[in-house]
């Protein structure tokens, strides 16, 4: 995406705001690592896609994702391909500011910009500052009732940041890292399960930001 065309990335209006909130009841937001190792990728994909259709049959609605590099595009793409048979379904990407894509690999930006043409796209921020990437991470959590993540055990990452968060605000999390190959550390709640804590290490979430979710 050229860097003019990011100027039709709208900053989230009050009343879009408001709307959004509205609907937490029925929302799910997303958060994982920007590096998915390559033998865990199609098996997270397959895993991701069932996971947004269980969720559309327990009645949520929105799903809003960050649309970083790795788990976050993954999932914006499984909730695009069950909203063409789950028309009712919304994906709201939570953009931290402009140029997010800038300096990514050509396939990484090219799957930006169809996610962004197709979802509906919030500017949560109008410049990078220090802080946008942690407003991002909250803005996540705090629109929803429940989570999807793809957590190694990373504490000092933007995954382990918003992870403390959402179990700080009670919001539960579900991890499908550890029902792939590769063992995760962390959270412990089975994608069905109801009422499970996040258990994570403490840390301070205030702490520098990384530049893009990992």
């Amino acid at each position: 995406m050229a860097e003019d065309q990011f100027k039709t990335f709208h900053p989230i209006t009050e009343e879009e705001e408001r709307m959004l909130a509205g609907q937490r009841g029925q929302a799910c937001f997303f958060t994982g690592h920007r590096d998915i190792p390559g033998n865990q990728q199609q098996s997270l994909a397959e895993l991701l896609v069932r996971e947004v259709e269980s969720l559309i049959y327990q009645g949520y609605t929105v799903f809003i994702s960050g649309a970083a590099r790795g788990f976050d595009l993954m999932a914006a793409a499984a909730v695009l391909q069950q909203k063409r048979y789950h028309s009712q379904i919304r994906l709201v990407l939570a953009i931290p500011c402009p140029g997010q894509s800038r300096g990514w690999p050509a396939e990484d930006a090219q799957l930006y910009d169809m996610i962004c043409a197709r979802g509906e796209v919030f500017l949560l921020s109008e410049n990078y500052t220090r802080g946008c990437m942690q407003k991002r991470n909250r803005f996540l959590v705090d629109h929803a009732v429940t989570g999807v993540a793809y957590y190694n055990g990373e504490t000092i990452s933007g995954t382990g940041q918003t992870l403390r968060y959402a179990e700080k605000k009670h919001v539960p999390v579900i991890n499908l890292a550890p029902l792939l190959h590769t063992p995760a550390r962390g959270l412990t709640r089975e994608p069905d399960a109801v009422d499970e804590d996040v258990l994570c290490a403490d840390a301070d979430f205030d702490a520098e930001d990384p530049i893009e979710e990992s």
